[in-house]
């Protein structure tokens, strides 16, 4: 479903990546679809976070601040249509 969503116009992008407090996902969601969920899960499968996300095109800025330093799969769903992608989280940049 992630190539079908991509060839219908589906685009996610998270940035900045790694990310400290705060993360924005940019998103074009396919045809005319204007709703869709951004749900971000830990390595041991568990949903932290989830957020919808409104518009066929934007922005949504997400807070990571309760969330721990670590690599979680970020997973929008639009209908049956799904990206997902790598989203680290670390507190201490240097």
């Amino acid at each position: 479903m992630e190539d079908l969503g991509k060839a219908m116009g589906m685009s996610v992008s998270v940035k900045p990546n790694p990310a400290t407090t705060w993360t924005a996902v940019d998103f074009t969601l396919p045809g005319d679809a204007t709703k869709a969920t951004i749900t971000i899960t830990s390595a041991l499968g568990v949903t932290v976070l989830s957020s919808e996300l409104n518009g066929h095109q934007g922005q949504k800025v997400l807070d990571l601040r309760n969330l721990s330093d670590g690599v979680y799969v970020y997973t929008v769903r639009c209908g049956e249509l799904v990206q997902t992608g790598k989203l680290v989280i670390t507190k201490c940049m240097t």
